[in-house]
């Protein structure tokens, strides 16, 4: 297999969802880390932390494979409820599908319900090393502490948005910890199933547990973590985080990810030195690292080699993965108490078991495209711009039901990707193809899981990557027409694509923000970051030619010198504060009769019913104004779809 980065489907047996894979390949004799993420995030998030280390990793020496948690974003083909069930049999088919695809034992990186799932595969012997990062002790123990009626009505609540998880201290407790960050809107966070939350604490106890004597590092931001890892004989790197107004969590910073990156790196390469047959590896305390600040945030080329952990290679933790088979430990006298950690009344189960007798829920076989909801289709697309790989997923519907005449592409703001906040990114594919429209969704160079760097994002850039998106659609023949729905900062991309590209026919722009306004707080501080100078932003590094990419180009008048007919959803809440250049484009829906402007229920991003509304505004309107292969005349009177703004 040749180095790079593909993407495919684990097909799965109903009722299971197939899972989105994405392979940052090495080469065939390296061994690979799964990366085993938060729940109901993309497995990018947060902010592309996870994509940068797979990158980082691939660079040294090993495999990495990312993947979406069943049920949740590009894992969420069929529409079904997530389970915690069908989570852990996800977590064991992707292990499986890495020992079987890279050479040498499989490690592991969990963060948020990650750590769960990373803990029980290396409890059982099927990853030989790996990290948590961040576990949470605390977090996991409200649930096992809560009153069983309690945990009972929390189960009951089913599949719902975050926000309405907040009027229960347990229900919120583990819903950061499940995400792996502290919620606060509008964060990424997509709806999650209230019942899962409730399977995974007791699991979480059971999980942590049984680590002592695996070959585990702990990344530690709280006090209680950092005890449990030295009562437990694990090892140590620590971060400290203080949140405020502008980093609500230890992801928004730079040296707290920094930190959590070279850990990895150091651990894992180190691991794999020993799994090729190189060096033992030594440890022991050497591996408790310092605060921030412990590494340097020059990106990765400063990064340390190995460091040592305290166990020797032949320790308990490295397990063969022959033995992936070999049931999980409940925990014997060293399970009993460090850190505040109790086993679960049950032991751990084997998920493999769960779906029929002797058969797993995944075939253990990939594939490009896999069925979705109803009898739509859902492709990975995979294309280059400017010499460096680009991931997307097409949504297309039944298809006998072609020729379509317009394809919709998402584009998200920044930093966005293309499952985007609240998941509205797959909110809209599953709407649209339900409705005979095709959807295409990617990630722009150096966001989400494509190549690429982040630091060198401009709008010309992202133009250009868009441009490469309509080119590589038009050659698979799934339409010669698009409408570009853009979200937030993405509606400049819109603009921009209505045009400069003659095969974009119309715009639909969600929550615009065509200014970048001055906002309160200290002024950045320019870094020399990947050979350009930049900022920080949003746990980020924003260079200096985003600002001077996007200065004086006038957004409303690219969409009026286009032509096109224009589609502008709003919410409530921003109404009476958009920015200058907003005010402008919102002014000129109610004098130009082929723009219309649609109103929906909160503020940015909206809320759940508001967003809902906003995908069904956008496929109607599509729908309507592309019937036949052309823009439909636009009506004398825009229509404006009211959601009363209680409707929470």
């Amino acid at each position: 297999m040749q180095q790079g980065l593909s993407q495919y489907f684990l097909t799965a047996r109903a009722p299971a969802d197939p899972v989105c894979v994405v392979r940052h390949h090495h080469d065939d004799a390296a061994p690979t880390v799964v990366l085993l993420t938060g729940l109901a995030l993309s497995m990018s998030e947060p902010r592309y932390l996870w994509s940068i280390l797979a990158r980082r990793l691939r660079r040294r020496g090993l495999n990495v494979l990312q993947y979406d948690h069943p049920g949740h974003a590009d894992s969420a083909a069929t529409g079904r409820p997530a389970t915690w069930a069908g989570a852990r049999q996800a977590a064991r088919a992707v292990a499986a599908h890495a020992r079987k695809t890279g050479a040498g034992p499989v490690a592991v990186i969990g963060c948020g319900l990650g750590n769960v799932l990373a803990a029980e595969l290396l409890s059982a012997g099927e990853a030989a090393s790996g990290l948590l990062v961040c576990p949470d002790l605390a977090l996991w123990r409200t649930g096992t502490d809560a009153a069983p009626g309690e945990l009972a009505a929390l189960g009951t609540r089913g599949r719902t948005v975050p926000d309405e998880l907040q009027d229960s201290a347990v229900a919120a407790a583990l819903l950061d910890a499940a995400v792996g960050e502290p919620y606060q809107p509008p964060q990424p966070a997509g709806p999650v199933d209230a019942g899962l939350l409730v399977a995974a604490a007791p699991a979480a106890q059971a999980a942590f547990a049984a680590l002592p004597g695996t070959r585990t590092l702990i990344v530690a931001a709280t006090a209680e973590d950092r005890a449990w890892a030295r009562a437990s004989g694990l090892p140590l790197r620590e971060i400290v985080h203080r949140p405020d107004k502008w980093a609500p969590s230890w992801h928004w910073e730079h040296e707290p990810r920094e930190t959590v990156m070279t850990a990895s790196v150091e651990f894992l390469t180190g691991a794999a030195g020993s799994m090729r047959g190189g060096a033992a590896v030594r440890g022991g305390d050497g591996v408790t690292g310092s605060g921030p600040g412990g590494a340097s945030v020059s990106g990765p080329d400063g990064i340390a080699g190995p460091v040592s952990d305290g166990a020797a290679a032949s320790a308990p933790g490295g397990i063969d993965p022959a033995a992936a088979g070999a049931p999980a430990r409940t925990g014997g006298p060293e399970s009993a108490a460090p850190g505040g950690v109790r086993p679960a009344a049950s032991a751990l189960v084997d998920p493999g078991r769960a779906v029929g007798a002797g058969r797993t829920a995944y075939t253990g076989r990939a594939a490009d495209s896999v069925p979705g909801q109803g009898s739509s289709v859902i492709s990975s697309v995979g294309f280059s711009s400017d010499g460096e790989e680009l991931l997307g997923i097409l949504h297309t519907p039944d298809p006998g039901s072609g020729p379509w005449p317009v394809c919709l592409i998402y584009e998200p703001g920044n930093p966005g990707q293309r499952v985007d906040i609240h998941e509205c990114g797959t909110l809209l594919a599953h709407e649209g193809a339900a409705h005979a429209l095709p959807v295409f969704r990617y990630d722009s160079r150096g966001t989400g899981v494509s190549d690429g760097t982040f630091t060198h994002t401009t709008w010309s850039r992202r133009l250009a990557d868009l441009r490469a998106a309509v080119g590589r659609l038009r050659a698979q023949g799934v339409a010669e027409r698009f409408v570009v729905v853009g979200n937030s900062a993405g509606a400049r991309l819109a603009a921009m694509a209505a045009h400069d590209l003659p095969e974009v026919d119309g715009a639909v722009l969600w929550g615009p923000i065509l200014d970048e306004e001055a906002e309160d707080g200290p002024a950045p501080r320019l870094h020399r970051v990947d050979g350009t100078l930049a900022a920080a932003w949003c746990g980020l590094w924003l260079g200096v030619a985003y600002a001077r990419d996007d200065r004086g180009r006038d957004y409303p008048a690219l969409l009026r010198d286009s032509g096109v007919p224009v589609c502008v959803v709003y919410g409530t809440e921003e109404l009476a504060h958009p920015d200058a250049t907003t005010r402008r484009l919102l002014d000129e829906t109610e004098t130009r009769p082929a723009w219309q402007l649609r109103v929906v229920d909160g503020s940015h991003g909206f809320s759940a019913s508001g967003l809902a509304a906003a995908v069904v505004a956008t496929t109607a309107w599509t729908a309507a104004a592309f019937a036949h292969g052309a823009p439909a005349q636009p009506a004398d009177e825009p229509t404006v779809l009211e959601v009363p703004t209680d409707d929470r």
